[in-house]
């Protein structure tokens, strides 16, 4: 279930001033994300407010959805679970105590990912030089964005 977002798709906006709107005018949805310039700090709508996936939010690879975290600990709000038996990312919600797709694909791989496959959100890790991507879309141009 996607809480808050009937469209199912989640957008990344990059900009210095936390977004009200998203680049193509409409409403934030739950899930968008926020990569936030020059800090490269990034943040989730919960629906209504910006929230901080803070330096302890981790990234959880399992092929079901997690409890805890693997070292036992609660999850918290921004924590990623990458589904590797499907090949897709979730963010998690405490508010609502669940996963949500972001509905985007996860590209890891050292050459650009092929045009055509690629939507606004996806994510690329640049295997070659652990640089992270997100593929932006503001309305006038579609690139990829380097966010660390």
């Amino acid at each position: 279930m996607i809480a808050g977002n009937t469209s199912g798709l989640t957008s990344v906006i990059v900009s210095s001033v936390a977004p009200v709107l998203r680049a193509t005018g409409l409403p934030l949805v739950q899930g968008d994300l926020w990569a936030k310039t020059p800090e490269n700090d990034i943040y989730y709508w919960d629906g209504a407010n910006w929230i901080p996936t803070d330096v302890d939010t981790h990234s959880i690879l399992s092929t079901v959805a997690p409890v805890l975290r693997p070292s036992g600990a609660l999850l918290l709000d921004g924590d990623v679970w990458q589904d590797t038996a499907v090949g897709r990312s979730y963010y998690y919600t405490a508010a609502t105590t669940s996963w949500a797709p972001t509905n985007t694909h996860n590209f890891v791989q050292d050459t650009l990912p092929p045009g055509a496959s690629t939507f606004e959100g996806d994510t690329w890790f640049k295997s070659d030089t652990n640089n992270f991507y997100v593929y932006s879309n503001d309305g006038t141009s579609a690139q990829w964005v380097q966010i660390f």
